[in-house]
């Protein structure tokens, strides 16, 4: 069997030929495609249309922050509602039984110890030269030994007395949420831009935390409230609904 070059030649010519055409079109539609596909996504993000890459991170960055306070927000009051009764539940149960099982097995009227009723006592305290009264008095301490005890003791310093300014209204546009999220509850209070980040750790104080074993803490950017107390709430960056955690201090 003989191969024709001539005919193995002109089929490989016209193969190149179709080769050449289907990648000339496949440039050119591509690049129609990918312009066309640039346009449609400009098209249905007008609002982002010629701002800087700046402005698109403050912009995500924005939207990360509210959906993360968002989640925080659902998981306190999850904890609030549902986790915090049902462990309050779960504890008074068992105090119940611990009570059930711990109360005294057997009551009644019981029997003096040593064999004596109370007439043989009365013989034997009169035998011994006195009464119970007279041994107290005879334990009595002189005067003059108690007042310089008792001026010795120290005197308890007055108690501090935190008052928080009058919560505003709830359509009040000056005015944020906050959510105190304290170690086992989770508690909320209005107030206004203005205020004093100083009310916040008040706040703190009045839920039964000593300020110098807990201080507040803002999640995202963390920060310690304790060190801009002199702050208002806009100056410090709440400016929106926001959780505050309670934590403890350093040992150091």
């Amino acid at each position: 069997m003989s191969i024709d070059t001539g005919s193995i030649l002109h089929v490989s010519m016209v193969g190149l030929f179709y080769l050449s055409v289907v990648i000339i079109l496949w440039t050119i539609c591509g690049s129609w495609l990918r312009k066309r596909w640039k346009q449609i996504y400009r098209d249905q993000q007008p609002e982002q249309t010629g701002l800087p890459n700046e402005v698109h991170q403050e912009l995500h960055e924005a939207s990360r922050r509210k959906i993360h306070d968002e989640h925080q927000m659902k998981a306190a009051d999850y904890e609030e509602r549902i986790l915090r009764p049902r462990e309050e539940a779960r504890k008074a149960q068992v105090e119940k039984e611990f009570r059930r099982f711990a109360g005294p097995a057997w009551k009644g009227k019981g029997q003096p110890l040593g064999g004596l009723e109370d007439d043989d006592r009365g013989d034997l305290r009169r035998r011994q030269g006195g009464t119970s009264r007279d041994a107290a008095e005879a334990r009595k301490l002189p005067e003059a030994a108690t007042s310089s005890l008792a001026a010795s003791e120290p005197q308890p310093k007055p108690k501090i007395v935190v008052t928080l300014p009058e919560e505003p209204a709830e359509e009040t546009p000056e005015a944020v949420t906050v959510a105190l999220r304290g170690l086992s509850t989770v508690k909320r209070r209005r107030f206004l831009k203005t205020a004093k980040v100083q009310v916040l750790l008040d706040w703190m104080v009045k839920q039964g935390y000593h300020p110098q074993l807990y201080t507040l803490f803002t999640n995202y950017p963390r920060t310690d409230l304790s060190t801009v107390t002199d702050q208002s709430l806009q100056e410090a960056g709440i400016t929106h609904d926001v959780v505050v955690f309670v934590e403890e201090r350093d040992a150091t």
